[in-house]
């Protein structure tokens, strides 16, 4: 026995009709027969007298229908109430976020959310990507935005929210920044500064480098912050690919300088993932639908990206910076 058999029970008793509690709750004829059925099952009685004007409620089906339609009515007041305290208590919402994401977009995002959903909480969580991905499959995590890629895996659900580019980057007084035109081949030798392994940057860098035959010509040093990886490259200690968004400050501002290279570039998805068999709370999908369809994005990327530049220098300095968008990308 279940909500729907009572459910339909209390239509046919009303409306004396098969057809017309069937077109009520969307379901066939011979369902609601069959819920009948296995209702009178349960109780071991039949509970309408058949007539050819449709089906009227007997001695049982009478003493029966105010205890099946209070528990249809004592239902739907728990619904409602469930609604409400889901929506005036939520339990934290449990983002992760892989460490470029979420140590320069995700604040942003954060806030923006705040303002639209003031009564939601949220619990983050920053680590690379195959770290983040294993707490998705632990069901440590709601929903996590991640940079690197993903194989496909039909536990999880994935969206790409928009499109980032990696430069290369390197201290100002730094060889490679004097040359007119820069190739793949100049930059056997170098240093390139990377982060840990593990890390969706990392493997997008390497693969692409790999493509190209220059990755096992270079000498590599590896850390797990983006930040250190920054400061790394400001000592002189060799060259990175980074974000075009996190390193708009230090390139205005002189402390890093972008090479454009003549035969590469590379554009990385991010995505948003979450589970794929798990119940979303209400909360929850709000969130996403919030995400996904109101290009939520599309608003705070130039915000980030503006916060890294001064004032003065926006209206001044023509600069090239790959925001993230969504062109010519599709989920």
């Amino acid at each position: 026995m279940n909500l729907l058999s009572i459910e339909l029970f209390c239509l046919v008793a009303e409306h004396g009709s098969v057809s017309e509690a069937a077109r009520q709750a969307y379901v066939s004829q011979p369902a609601v027969t069959r819920h009948i059925q296995a209702l009178e099952a349960v109780y071991g009685a039949p509970l309408f007298d058949r007539h050819d004007q449709g089906l009227k409620l007997n001695t049982y089906g009478h003493f029966l229908y105010p205890y099946l339609k209070a528990i249809i009515a004592d239902h739907r007041r728990a619904l409602e109430a469930f609604q409400s305290f889901l929506k005036s208590s939520p339990e934290p919402v449990k983002i992760g976020a892989t460490r470029t994401i979420g140590e320069y977009w995700l604040p942003y995002f954060l806030a923006e959310a705040k303002a639209r959903f003031s009564w939601f909480s949220y619990a983050v969580h920053i680590d690379n990507t195959e770290k983040i991905v294993e707490a998705l499959y632990g069901h440590g995590l709601d929903l996590a935005f991640v940079e690197g890629t993903l194989d496909q895996d039909d536990r999880l659900l994935v969206d790409i929210y928009a499109v980032d580019e990696l430069l290369l980057v390197a201290r100002p007084d730094h060889p490679l920044t004097q040359k007119t035109h820069v190739h793949i081949k100049d930059l056997e030798g170098e240093t390139l500064i990377v982060r840990e392994e593990g890390s969706g940057t990392r493997k997008i860098v390497q693969s692409h480098l790999e493509e190209k035959n220059i990755w096992p010509l270079l000498q590599t040093l590896s850390f797990d912050s983006t930040q250190a990886i920054k400061s790394a490259v400001e000592a002189g200690l060799g060259i990175s690919f980074l974000s075009a968004t996190i390193v708009a400050r230090d390139t205005i501002h002189n402390m890093l300088k972008a090479i454009p290279l003549q035969d590469l570039s590379i554009q990385r998805p991010l995505y948003l993932v979450r589970p794929a068999r798990r119940l979303v709370m209400p909360h929850v999908k709000e969130l996403i639908d919030f995400i996904l369809d109101e290009n939520v994005v599309q608003r705070i990327l130039p915000v980030v990206v503006s916060a890294s530049i001064a004032p003065q220098q926006r209206a001044e300095d023509d600069v090239h910076l790959s925001v993230l968008s969504m062109d010519g990308l599709q989920a």
